[in-house]
């Protein structure tokens, strides 16, 4: 706000008369510390609220703290009890005292007895599913009523995000009669299919400065199989972005979890459930993971394994990788499906040829390792290919670790390099399929403007001559397209941007025609809360350098015609790097055929240079 503010004040200063420039400044000035107040006040009242939101959430547990110091769990779960049914869940410092379930008619131990002497067995032998429970302390007696005392996960957290997962395909047990039965599996049909449920949610998003979310019942009863992912996503989003570092840990926590579980296959858990915590306060969170509920646990006598369980856990993970494909999918238009984790990036084959075409492309940049071609230096590290895998994995490094450690939010941008998008050998034989994509796309663009382009194109305002008949080459068609963008001035074109709450979605970067609307985009894309990062800037500058000397020295650049690569742009808390990228469309050719990438490259450069001047005039 305050960069339009100053922008606007500049360009009406040079507009007003000299004896009025005077009062203009003052206006400006004025406006922009009205601006800057505004959001000062602004956050100055969600830290107010947030404070006060504190004080009451202490206030309350003072009060329902006796003397001997427990407090009334505010269960996020379905774990808190009813009215008129039973004690309820208390906590004391880091425990957790959780109220004996009362025993089912006929079946000798109440619940509550046989969930501590699971825990109980499972301590004492220090079983390997231990270290995946929450810590045990034994049994109390508290007003005549019996307690399991064990580790309170949300212990010493400021803003705890609470997530309560029901796993399993079923969560009825063995000795569930045909009516529990019929019971359990209308209560949320999709649990077979799924393998768990969400029970629970609480979601703390301080920046907001409104009261943590919690889930209702019948929101969670609504997810299907299908918004499932969407759901979970929810709970990773503090208001801004989504925390995909957090997303990342989950997976490595249930990895563990299903490994422990093949390997140690000694019980099937029916009614068991997955909590999962993190401290939204924290800026950098690290998530807790604990399997808790075990009244219902039953021997496993036919040699198998919990598949009930690890179904859960195996669907639960995918929807975790979607989320986390969707922060490089979200940038730029790439092509099948890609996710991220513990370093690496993991580009699964979507089309035999293309990924043939990439691993090729990479194979010879990295060669055996000992040597690798020059282009080794700007691009991401091929560290294997998973060819027994189907489909096949092409894995390498996931290049925003260059500037971050995987939890925070990277602003990326993605610059498509080339003056065309076409191979130079295209066909380019009339059909009736690209005229009406033609069309399609003509409707967009305002009158008169495909008559312009046609000229630049082919000399005609008509274009060529097929099209009077309904019909278009494929060449013409992508050379149109290439037209309506910056790709011929500039030798490359913006695909997407992510920076903050600044977008630029892949059809809106369509409508970006000329340098002027590039450079005020990439203006937003090196701006943070203070202004112009001259250091983020200064760095590009840099890395921009570093792809022109290695496409200079490149043997394997000069012997391949290269179309549809990029170069992504990613910079966090002031570090910035360039990657290039998207080799899938990378073919050998005689003498090659540079296709203006490294003009593109050198356009590139001076664009940030352009902004560098600005700001330091």
């Amino acid at each position: 706000a305050l960069a339009t503010v100053a922008s606007a004040c500049g360009r009406t200063v040079n507009m007003a008369p000299a004896s009025s420039q005077t009062r203009v400044m003052v206006f400006f000035a004025a406006a922009a510390a009205t601006v800057g107040l505004v959001w000062l006040k602004l956050d100055e009242h969600k830290a107010w609220q947030r404070k006060m939101r504190n004080q009451k959430q202490q206030q309350q547990q003072q009060q329902q703290q006796g003397n001997d110091g427990l407090a009334q769990l505010d269960a996020v779960g379905g774990h808190g009890s009813k009215k008129d049914k039973g004690p309820p869940i208390l906590m004391r410092g880091s425990q957790i005292l959780k109220p004996f379930q009362a025993a089912q008619p006929g079946k000798g131990k109440s619940r509550g007895e046989l969930e501590a002497d699971f825990y109980k067995q499972v301590t004492d032998e220090d079983m390997p599913l231990r270290k995946l429970i929450p810590a045990y302390y034994g049994v109390e007696e508290i007003d005549g009523s019996s307690y399991l005392v064990m580790e309170n996960l949300t212990h010493g957290l400021k803003e705890p995000c609470v997530l309560d997962l029901k796993m399993g395909q079923q969560t009825y047990d063995e000795t569930a009669t045909p009516a529990k039965i019929e019971r359990e599996k209308k209560k949320y049909p999709p649990q077979e299919a799924i393998g768990f449920r969400i029970v629970g949610m609480r979601v703390a998003r301080p920046f907001s400065g409104e009261e943590p979310w919690k889930a209702t019942r019948e929101w969670c009863m609504s997810i299907t199989e299908e918004s499932m992912q969407n759901a979970i996503e929810q709970y990773f989003f503090d208001g801004r972005v989504v925390r995909f570092g957090l997303v990342e840990q989950l997976i490595h926590k249930l990895q563990d979890i299903a490994q422990t579980l093949r390997s140690f296959a000694k019980w099937r858990m029916y009614g068991s459930s997955l909590l999962v915590v993190y401290d939204a306060a924290a800026e950098r969170p690290t998530i807790r993971v604990r399997m808790i509920d075990f009244a219902h646990i039953f021997p496993i006598k036919d040699g198998g394994v919990d598949h009930g369980y690890l179904h859960g856990v195996a669907f639960l993970e995918s929807c975790l990788r979607t989320t986390l494909s969707r922060r490089h999918q979200q940038v730029g238009g790439a092509h099948g499906n890609i996710s991220a984790i513990n370093g690496e990036l993991i580009k699964v084959e979507d089309k035999p040829d293309q990924f043939d075409t990439e691993v090729a492309f990479y194979r010879k940049v990295w060669g055996d390792g000992t040597s690798p071609d020059p282009l080794s230096n700007v691009m991401p590290r091929l560290i294997r290919v998973n060819e027994d895998a189907s489909p096949r994995e092409l894995v390498i490094s996931d290049a925003t670790r260059l500037v971050s450690q995987g939890y925070e939010t990277v602003s990326v941008m993605d610059i498509k390099l080339g003056v065309r998008s076409f191979r130079a050998n295209c066909e380019n034989d009339p059909k009736e399929s690209y005229f009406t994509k033609f069309t399609t796309f003509e409707q967009d663009l305002s009158p008169g403007r495909a008559e312009e382009l046609w000229k630049q194109i082919c000399g005609s305002k008509d274009g060529p001559r097929c099209l009077r008949n309904g019909k278009l080459g494929k060449r013409d068609y992508l050379a149109f397209r290439d037209a309506t963008t910056t790709s011929h001035e500039l030798g490359f074109r913006l695909t997407a941007l992510v920076h903050g709450d600044y977008r630029v979605s892949q059809n809106d970067s369509r409508s970006l025609e000329t340098k002027t609307q590039f450079l005020e985009c990439l203006e937003h894309y090196l701006c943070n809360e203070q202004g112009f990062d001259m250091g983020v800037a200064t760095q590009f500058v840099d890395e921009l350098k570093a792809v022109s000397l290695a496409l200079s020295k490149s043997e394997v650049y000069h012997q391949h015609e290269l179309v549809g690569t990029s170069l992504l742009f990613l910079h966090c808390n002031g570090k910035a790097a360039i990657r290039w990228i998207d080799f899938a469309n990378s073919m050998p050719s005689e003498g090659g055929d540079d296709n203006g990438i490294s003009d593109g490259v050198h356009r590139m450069s001076l664009a940030v240079q352009e902004l560098i001047g600005k700001y330091s005039a």
